[in-house]
């Protein structure tokens, strides 16, 4: 048998190219040699001196060595560790290109899916670049010295990049992280594996601000630890612990336990307040959330008396905000996570619903819903004015698919909102192939600016014959 590791290696080779585009990972695209490389901080305009670091079949990947000519894109990247981290990877180009590339990745997604004919709106955007991400998540280690790393994990590695003061994060996260780490290591706590925040201001201007601390373990003294906290923070409200000791990536174990003060927080979009709890999902941008609700209330045209679904509901988010001001309306919406029910039922009441069985809507008058713990895919059979659907990432399962080209065939509107183009134009092929088409335009959300990230919205109905 050969020994592989005799195997000689060719010498790293150095290029010339012009980048000619971007990818959502922050990798500028440019041909050499007959193949694509994609190369590491590269944005598209920029002339490059490159040295190929890695080389597939079909591909090669490099790193700037020289910047020939800098693209007109280009800007002084703001963050000290972004060359490591790698998370936001549009950060270091001006704001409009950032959006343009946006909207030609749903473009170019469409179109690779068969759906060029599809037209993609300008950008949604709110103005806040950095400071608006509500929902904060560090990865902890310690050291041999003792001393305790907060940070992000560099790219496809488990090596933490400290970091406790994030661009884009709440200000206000980042001394308490700080303040956080430093106690880890000086108190002597193991087991501590993550940190986990959630901040939010209510209608009245009130700030709840929760602070989760994911251990394998209970540290001895987290009471004093939370006392302390809770002193030399104002702004926190809550303080709990998070018990999870599985061997996986999920951050969030099962259990809680609240040490000081409340576990919920409450945030006002769109003019309602609406209580989180830690396990909820709920948009981590205010403002770029408030425009995407206002855009899916427009396509949804809801009117008094309409049936409204509002499939993965989360907190009743979208479903509460879209239907705020009608007297007249009934709203059923589906959820898998149990406190993200009890959440939006309480938000429900909070925003002057009666929350009755599902049975009775059809029955009763005025502001009404109710609320189903259950898959969106085993959404039972019914008429519904409009269906809201919001899944996650992997997008809708073939049972949903199925689910929402019956339940279509009466709505009026089926409104779509997405976080991965990819899926989004797979589902949108499939409702097409069962006679659901695409209404308008396909319009882009920047929900995460600085990142690759990018939501869409679209409306689709039965097809006319």
């Amino acid at each position: 048998m050969k020994n592989n590791n005799n195997r000689k290696r060719s010498p790293a080779r150095t290029v010339t190219a012009e980048i000619t585009d971007m990818s959502n990972l922050g990798f500028g695209i440019a041909h050499a040699d007959g193949k694509t490389l994609f190369i590491q901080h590269g944005v598209d305009g920029d002339t490059v001196e490159a040295k190929v670091i890695k080389e597939c079949s079909d591909y090669d990947v490099a790193r700037i060595e020289r910047i020939i000519s800098p693209s007109p894109f280009r800007e002084e990247h703001p963050c000290p560790v972004s060359g490591r981290c790698g998370g936001c990877t549009y950060v270091g180009i001006t704001r409009e290109h950032e959006l343009e590339l946006k909207r030609r990745t749903v473009g170019s997604t469409m179109r690779k899916a068969g759906l060029g004919g599809l037209n993609v709106a300008p950008v949604l955007a709110a103005p806040e670049r950095y400071g608006y991400r509500n929902k904060l998540q560090l990865p902890i280690a310690v050291g041999k010295d003792g001393k305790a790393v907060m940070g992000y994990y560099a790219p496809r590695s488990h090596e933490i990049i400290p970091c406790t003061d994030c661009l884009l994060q709440s200000p206000v996260m980042s001394g308490i992280a700080t303040w956080l780490c430093e106690q880890i290591g000086r108190r002597g706590i193991t087991g501590a594996r993550h940190l986990f925040m959630r901040s939010g201001t209510d209608s009245r201007g009130e700030v709840s601000l929760a602070v989760c601390l994911v251990s394998e373990s209970r540290p001895k003294e987290i009471e004093k630890l939370a006392d302390e906290l809770l002193s030399s923070f104002p702004s926190v409200t809550g303080f709990l612990l998070n018990y999870n000791t599985a061997d996986t990536n999920v951050i969030l174990g099962e259990r809680y336990e609240l040490i000081r003060g409340t576990e919920y927080v409450t945030d006002c979009l769109c003019g309602v307040d609406f209580r989180i709890s830690p396990a909820s999902f709920y948009q981590v941008n205010r403002g770029g959330a408030e425009l995407a609700y206002r855009h899916i209330a427009e396509l949804a045209g809801i009117r008094s008396g309409d049936r409204v679904l509002d499939l993965y509901c989360g907190i009743g988010s979208i479903g509460l905000s879209v239907t705020s001001g009608i007297n007249d309306v009934s709203l059923t919406g589906i959820e898998i996570v149990p406190a993200a029910v009890e959440n939006a039922v309480y938000n429900a009441e909070r925003a002057g619903f009666r929350v009755l069985e599902r049975e009775e809507l059809a029955s009763a008058s005025g502001r009404r819903a109710a609320y189903i713990c259950g898959d969106a895919g085993n959404a039972e059979p019914g008429d519904y004015d409009v269906i809201i659907v919001d899944p996650p990432r992997k997008g809708c399962s073939p049972e949903l698919i199925e689910r929402l080209a019956e339940l279509a065939q009466s709505a009026r509107a089926l409104v779509y909102m997405s976080c991965n183009p990819q899926t989004l134009a797979r589902d949108l092929s499939l409702l097409q192939d069962r006679g659901i088409t695409v209404r308008g335009d396909i319009t882009p959300i920047d929900m995460f600016p600085g990142t690759g990230h990018v939501e869409s919205v679209v409306l689709l109905t039965k097809a006319h014959k």
